[in-house]
């Protein structure tokens, strides 16, 4: 069920995590999906 939030500064802090010898590339390609969704307008990291 989708919710809305109620504070215009509100945050969602998410993590990810792997092993750094990872080779699967679903995973790798999930990952670098994710990193890109996670980028603010500007193309910075948040």
């Amino acid at each position: 069920m989708p919710f809305s939030l109620a504070e215009d500064d509100a945050e969602l802090c998410m993590a990810l995590v792997t092993r750094s010898e990872e080779r699967n590339m679903r995973i790798l390609n999930y990952l670098n999906l994710a990193a890109l969704t996670a980028q603010d307008p500007k193309g910075e990291p948040d």
